[in-house]
């Protein structure tokens, strides 16, 4: 076998053993989750002492063994399900949508049964821990990916027949368990700076709540009050534009809405830009009305990367007098201002996007303070900002290096 270019030795220096090939089928045990006919929604029934809690890719991609939404009885457990039931220890693996994310389930898991978008997995603890398995199923499924989808970084599991048979080298288990060591001191850094981007967001949050609810107010810098927030409609602050694009943006200027930045031209698929496009400017905000778990109606964005295009389906507002454009990128997001406007304003709800009716939205209302007011706010959530970005760059740091570690460390 080739060597892994970083070894780690025994407490007395010496080289621990070279690596035993062997195949994923010597290595851990493995099932498939029933085929979905064996768990139709009608199978389903209403958490009791009596059911058996069905596991879902969700549990596999939040790496969260208490999210539930459906159970068996127990009585069709016993008959049907049995073969598919997992515990603390076992690993379950997404197979679906997003494919390969891995979660070991811990000792105090409530037994349940795998769904169809899963795998479980069963290591074989006289050959290999948790940690090394983890680690050489993910660089295998990582290979497998990238041979199907031309270089992309996409994992795909390739059938069962053809995994067991797969070689993988594993280390003599005294050096597994200084890997495992090695890696878990990493995996603790990583996640209490996790912690830490986290807890920073929701001081932010906090701060946001307590601005926009003007229960904390900045001062003039002569210690004097800023003026009262004054109530304005929409209509006198914004105007709806449609500037088609005329021929002064190419694809390298095509804005993501969802993200906000140029997306790459390779990904633009529109041969329209000229004629199924607007113009948005920098400043200039926009209505992305797909619902998620933070935006229940969608949500505004604003342009602050600069000119740009578009596509037609997002309606475009602009300032009609002076403004503080980073005040209003985080006004827009505040829940309890935008909600009671959205609920007004909110036409149409298909499967995948909410509408805005233009002529609800200008007839809102909702508070402005003065610009000065609104400079000193948009400087504090700035700075947090940067704080937060900080926190994040350290965070994607730790886990860069620990992928340069694994990919030293496992052949």
């Amino acid at each position: 076998m080739r060597e892994p270019k970083l070894r780690f030795k025994t407490s007395d220096g010496k080289q621990f053993p070279n690596w035993e090939e062997k195949t994923f089928n010597d290595v851990a045990d493995y099932k498939k989750g029933p085929f979905g006919s064996a768990l139709k929604k009608e199978i389903f029934v209403s958490k009791s002492n009596d059911t058996v809690k069905v596991y879902e890719q969700q549990n596999a991609i939040s790496k969260d063994w208490k999210l539930e939404r459906y159970f068996v009885t127990n009585e069709y457990f016993q008959s049907k399900m049995k073969s598919f039931a997992v515990s603390g220890g076992d690993i379950i693996v997404s197979c679906a949508g997003t494919i390969g994310e891995m979660y070991e389930l811990p000792d105090d898991a409530e037994e349940g049964i795998i769904n169809q978008a899963l795998m479980r997995i069963r290591i074989k603890k006289s050959v290999i821990n948790s940690m090394i398995f983890r680690c050489v199923f993910d660089k295998m499924i990582s290979t497998e990916g990238v041979k199907i989808s031309n270089g992309s970084a996409l994992k795909n599991i390739p059938p069962f027949a053809d995994m067991k048979k797969q070689s993988v080298f594993i280390p003599s288990f005294p050096e597994q368990q200084k890997i495992s060591e090695f890696l878990s001191t990493i995996n603790t850094v990583i996640e209490k700076q996790k912690e830490t981007v986290f807890a920073w967001e929701e001081r932010k949050k906090g701060v946001m709540q307590k601005l926009f609810s003007q229960e904390v107010r900045f001062k003039a810098v002569d210690g004097s009050d800023f003026s009262e927030w004054e109530e304005k409609k929409i209509d006198d602050l914004f105007y709806k534009v449609n500037e088609r694009n005329n021929g002064q943006f190419g694809k390298d200027k095509w804005i993501s809405v969802a993200k906000m930045y140029y997306q790459d031209e390779d990904k633009v698929t529109s041969n329209n830009i000229d004629t199924r496009t607007y113009v948005m400017r920098i400043g200039d905000m926009s209505f992305e009305g797909h619902p998620n778990k933070e935006f229940k109606y969608g949500r505004f964005v604003v342009n602050d990367i600069g000119d740009g295009i578009i596509s037609e389906l997002f309606p475009i507002y602009r300032h009609k007098e002076n403004y503080i454009l980073k005040y209003w990128k985080y006004a827009i997001q505040v829940d309890s201002i935008m909600q009671k406007i959205y609920r007004k304003s909110i036409t149409s709800s298909g499967a995948s996007s909410n509408k805005l009716d233009d002529d609800d939205f200008k007839r809102q209302s909702i508070l402005v303070p003065c610009l000065a007011e609104q400079q000193k706010i948009a400087d504090c959530l700035s700075s947090l900002d940067e704080v937060i970005e900080k926190q994040k760059a350290t965070l994607a740091a730790w886990k860069e290096l620990k992928k340069g570690l694994l990919q030293q460390m496992f052949v």
